[in-house]
C-alpha cells in the first residue's frame, strides 16, 4: 500500500470523535455483517436492500457512557488482502472484535477459518487486549436444512476454539440471524458489557415480572439499539419471537420520539413501553423498558417498582 493511501486511512480514523472504543465487525463477503448492524439499530427496511460493503464503513454510536466507533469491514477478497497487508492501519487499538460466520455456506467454512486465523494473528499483534466474539450467523428459523447449519457451526467452532486458545484469547460466541432481532441485540450487547452477568440478572428479573403479570415478552434497551436484558415466554418458537419483536420495534420507532410512554394495541399485540433516565436531574442516558402481552393488563403501578430495581442494576453496568 502506498503512502498516500495510508495517509487517507489514518485521516478517516482521526475523524472519529476523541477516545471512542473501536469495534471491528469482520468476516467474509456475504456473511451478513452489515445486515446484523442494520438489525441491531432497528433499520429493518434497509436490510432488504444492502449492497456489498466497500473497504471499511465507519460510523459512531454510543452505549451508555461509551462512545463507540464501528468499523464494518468489507469482506470481498480484494479488501481482506489489503487489511492483512497493512494490519497496523486496520487492526490497531481494537477494543471489541466481532467475527461473523455464514453458517449456511458450507463451501466457505474453510476459507472463513483461514481468514479468521489471519485476523486473530493481526489482533494479537496490534490489539492484544481486544475482546473477541464469534457470531454464528444466518441461523434463520425457517432455513430448510438446519442440519447444515449445525454441521458448519460445529466445524468452525472446533477449530476456532483451538486458534483462540493457542493465542491466549478468551471469547464469547452467539447464534445470530437478521430475522430474530433479539438474538442480534443480545450478542452485541452482552459482548460490550464488562460484566455480562448483569445482563443475565436483569433478564432473570424481567422473567419473574413477566411470569407474575402474564406477559409474553419484556426487554430493556437503549435508544441506539443495545439491550440490557430480556425475557420471552417459552411458549414461543423462534419464528414467533421474530414476529413479536419486529412488530414491537416497528411501532416503537414510530412513536418513541414523541411519547415517553407507549400503551397501545398493534397487529394483535398489546405493547407497553416507558422511558426512564439514569440521571434524572439532567435527563441523560435514557433507557426504555418494553412489554408485549396478549391480555390487556394495568401495569403502571407494578412497573414503577420494577424501574427502581432496574436502575440499581444498570448503574452497576454504567459505573
Amino acid at each position: 500500500m502506498n503512502e498516500k493511501k495510508k495517509a487517507e486511512i489514518q485521516k478517516k480514523a482521526q475523524d472519529i470523535p476523541d477516545d471512542p472504543k473501536k469495534i471491528a465487525v469482520v468476516g467474509l463477503m456475504a456473511a451478513g455483517k452489515t445486515s446484523l448492524l442494520k438489525t441491531l439499530f432497528r433499520q429493518f427496511d434497509e436490510v432488504l436492500n444492502i449492497t456489498p460493503t466497500r473497504k471499511v464503513e465507519r460510523s459512531v454510536t454510543e452505549f451508555l457512557h461509551h462512545k463507540l466507533a464501528l468499523w464494518d469491514f468489507g469482506g470481498q477478497d480484494r479488501y481482506t488482502l489489503k487489511y492483512l497487508e497493512s494490519p497496523d492501519l486496520y487492526f490497531k487499538k481494537i477494543a471489541q472484535l466481532f467475527y461473523v460466520v455464514d453458517c449456511q455456506n458450507s463451501d466457505w467454512i474453510e476459507k472463513s477459518l483461514t481468514y479468521f486465523t489471519n485476523v486473530v494473528d493481526a489482533v494479537k499483534t496490534f490489539s492484544p487486549d481486544a475482546n473477541i466474539t464469534i457470531l454464528y450467523n444466518k441461523i434463520d428459523p425457517d432455513f430448510p436444512n438446519q442440519d447444515i447449519i449445525e454441521k458448519n457451526m460445529s466445524k468452525f467452532r472446533e477449530q476456532a476454539h483451538k486458534i483462540l486458545n493457542c493465542k491466549g484469547f478468551g471469547y464469547q460466541a452467539y447464534r445470530t440471524s437478521k430475522d430474530v432481532p433479539v438474538w442480534v441485540i443480545t450478542a452485541f450487547s452482552k459482548s460490550m458489557l464488562d460484566n455480562p452477568q448483569i445482563f443475565d440478572e436483569i433478564s432473570y428479573q424481567l422473567g419473574v415480572f413477566s411470569e407474575t403479570h402474564d406477559l409474553d415478552a419484556a426487554i430493556v434497551f437503549t435508544p441506539e439499539g443495545f439491550g440490557l436484558g430480556y425475557h420471552i415466554s417459552p411458549k414461543f418458537n423462534a419464528i414467533e419471537i421474530r414476529d413479536l419483536f419486529i412488530k414491537f420495534f416497528t411501532k416503537f420507532e414510530q412513536m418513541y420520539n414523541i411519547m415517553p410512554v407507549i400503551n397501545l394495541q398493534f397487529e394483535g399485540l398489546n405493547i407497553y413501553s416507558t422511558r426512564f433516565f439514569l440521571d434524572e436531574t439532567s435527563s441523560k442516558l435514557p433507557i426504555y423498558l418494553g412489554f408485549i402481552f396478549s391480555k390487556q393488563i394495568p401495569l403502571e403501578k407494578s412497573v414503577s417498582d420494577l424501574l427502581i430495581s432496574l436502575k440499581k442494576k444498570i448503574f452497576l453496568i454504567k459505573n
